[in-house]
């Protein structure tokens, strides 16, 4: 058979810039041109906003701003560490060639070497501390004049207003109730706890007090947060009621809605056992807790299940 004829090798050509094109594969006609200038690196400045490439927009008083505090912060990082300071006696003073060796002032007769120290023994290693006894725990809870949807959402819960709040002293068995004026004698009272102990108490109740003061009480205050355990330990919530009829064989006396209602109908007593009533509840669960080691709720396919809990 004859052999198959070889195709001839396809003709190059360079552009004015060297680079190299190729005839047959070069459907727009321009050499390459437009697949080089394609793959070539973008200029400095491209895609970014005008007030970063120097064009007409004048960069912002904030941008300028960050941007000092930014070239401040790297000419920190690249200064050298200083050198050690010297007292005034020392800057004199012979270096020595080793720790025995003695200090010789001019004219005086040479000192007596240092004795060598003993050694140290190490420490003992400390045992750790046994953690102290919470001598003043509350129990605490909180009802609103306002709802998520008047004030924009549950993130705004500041714009809420605390309508009544309950303070339960477990080791004293002794119930406060605040109304809105006495909201600073509230917060008194938790500053002055060793352990703050509520439902929801970090995302919900303390929202609503920062609303007063500004302060990030979750961050302030030793809480130990129900919900938060439970969702820690089961990866998902559990309302009070569920874990309160499960555990305990009892029951929220009403909800939210029923407490947003009364409040509007100024019936603020009825608020006030309502709250009262969940800070109940929300003791003899942290107290079973405590005792047994474990709340019981159901699951998926309503089967009793225990969920174990320290605290």
């Amino acid at each position: 058979d004859p052999e198959p004829e070889l195709e001839p090798p396809r003709a190059r050509r360079f552009d004015e810039r060297g680079r190299i094109g190729s005839q047959d594969t070069d459907p727009s006609g321009d050499g390459g041109e437009g697949l080089a200038a394609s793959r070539r690196a973008p200029d400095v400045g491209e895609g970014l906003a005008p007030s970063l490439r120097g064009g007409e927009v004048e960069p912002r008083p904030h941008d300028r701003e960050r941007w000092d505090s930014e070239r401040a912060f790297w000419s920190y990082l690249d200064e050298p560490e200083p050198a050690p300071l010297r007292r005034a006696d020392q800057a004199s003073a012979p270096a020595e060639t080793s720790p025995g060796a003695p200090r010789e002032a001019p004219g005086a007769p040479a000192a007596t070497p240092y004795p060598t120290p003993a050694p140290v023994p190490p420490a003992p290693i400390p045992r750790p501390a046994r953690r102290a006894a919470v001598q003043n725990r509350v129990l605490f809870d909180l009802e609103t004049h306002r709802s998520a949807a008047e004030v924009g959402g549950w993130g705004k819960a500041y714009r809420m207003r605390m309508a009544i709040g309950v303070v339960l002293h477990l080791e004293e068995g002794r119930f406060e109730v605040f109304g809105e004026d006495r909201v600073a004698e509230l917060i008194a009272r938790l500053e002055a706890a060793d352990l703050v102990i509520g439902f929801n108490v970090k995302k919900f109740d303390y929202a609503v007090l920062n609303g007063y003061t500004g302060i990030d009480y979750v961050r302030r205050l030793p809480t130990l947060d129900l919900l938060e355990e439970v969702h820690r330990c089961l990866g998902r919530r559990v309302g009070l009621a569920q874990l309160a009829e499960e555990t305990l064989g009892d029951s929220k006396s009403a909800d939210g809605l029923e407490s947003l209602q009364w409040v509007r109908e100024g019936r603020l007593d009825l608020v006030e056992d309502y709250c009262r009533k969940d800070v109940e509840v929300l003791r003899d669960l942290y107290l079973f807790g405590r005792r047994m080691g474990y709340l019981v709720y159901r699951d998926g396919e309503g089967r009793r299940v225990r969920l174990p809990v320290d605290w």
